[in-house]
């Protein structure tokens, strides 16, 4: 077991582990993004344009085409010419 003053600050996390995004798809008007480590995140398409972290006039069916780039670091959408990067995915949009 680790002792608290063992523990790694946030900033050393970030470091030593990124997972990255190995498939990506919208299924009921959501993002749904699967990581290298299991975990399965998904948020309303509606957040990313509220947030505008894509395009306010975004429609879910425009991102139903995608592509992992970046040794998946980004979700590129062709369709709407916009990448949406790992980052704000798993950190949240509350960082944008």
């Amino acid at each position: 077991m680790m002792r608290l003053q063992e523990m790694p600050q946030a900033s050393e996390i970030k470091r030593i582990s990124k997972p990255k995004i190995i498939n990506c798809r919208v299924s009921r008007n959501k993002l749904i993004s699967q990581l290298e480590d299991g975990r399965e995140i998904s948020m309303p398409v509606s957040l990313l344009t509220k947030w505008r972290v894509l395009g306010e006039n975004v429609k879910p069916e425009q991102l139903k085409r995608n592509e992992i780039k970046g040794e998946g670091n980004i979700i590129y959408f062709p369709d709407i010419d916009e990448a949406l990067p790992t980052w704000k995915i798993i950190e949240g949009l509350h960082t944008c």
